[in-house]
């Protein structure tokens, strides 16, 4: 079943009584898909995945239009490892003094696109490839809700979240629209601490109880392992 824009607009007209006077239908429906996504690290946003291109003398890759965050990411061409993340200072200082470690291994920084008057991000590199690679890198990204534009759009929420969908547009409406009995967040704040959140939660994290055992560390180390003594050697 698909959430559609249709059913979301017959829930703000009963919240509040009437129509939607204040803000407008679509602008509600996507700050209502930005706190939805921020509350809480859904895993069926977790599939987001992507074919990066490299372009010749392009420093930067335009990321998805979903992209809301990183969850991994490798190089498709052969060399692995052959990608490591940076910061914006770690970026400039290699671009200021042209730090290349070598022609195979590449530094990214994800920022956002400042050009666009849309808010997009893009994916820095260092350093500058130097041809054009189709799937040049494989982004796995966690996703967006999109952006809502017209009465056709439908919202990709999963559907044991569609109760809890609605009953934070109704809040965040509310908030709006009938302030003196109640601000947005402290109605989004009642959701948060109600039964749909936990629900929701709850069917979320049965989709994968666990991932698995944990792979390396201190814990899995052997007792006569040099690599993880730490201590200093007996010399009497």
């Amino acid at each position: 079943m698909t959430l559609t824009v249709s059913v979301c607009q017959d829930a703000i007209k009963n919240a509040l009584g009437g129509d939607n006077r204040i803000i407008s239908t679509t602008e509600l429906l996507n700050q209502t898909n930005e706190v939805f996504v921020s509350m809480y690290e859904w895993a069926f946003l977790k599939g987001g995945e992507s074919s990066l291109d490299a372009t010749i003398s392009q420093d930067y890759i335009t990321l998805p239009s979903d992209f809301d965050r990183a969850i991994a990411i490798k190089r498709n061409d052969g060399f692995l490892p052959g990608f490591a993340w940076t910061s914006k200072e770690g970026m400039a200082e290699m671009r200021a003094y042209d730090i290349t470690p070598n022609t195979t291994f590449y530094y990214g920084v994800i920022v956002s696109d400042e050009v666009s008057d849309v808010p997009t991000w893009r994916l820095e590199l260092h350093p500058t490839p130097t041809s054009t690679s189709s799937g040049f890198l494989i982004l796995y990204y966690g996703r967006t809700l999109g952006f809502v534009t017209d009465d056709t759009t439908k919202i990709p929420v999963a559907t044991y979240c569609h109760t809890l969908y609605l009953e934070l547009l109704r809040a965040i409406a509310q908030g709006f629209h009938q302030r003196d009995t109640g601000t947005v967040s402290q109605r989004v704040a009642e959701v948060m601490v109600g039964p749909l959140f936990e629900i929701a939660k709850r069917k979320d994290h049965r989709v994968q109880p666990n991932y698995g055992e944990q792979i390396g560390g201190i814990a899995q180390a052997s007792p006569h392992s040099d690599r993880w003594d730490n201590t200093v050697n007996d010399m009497t």
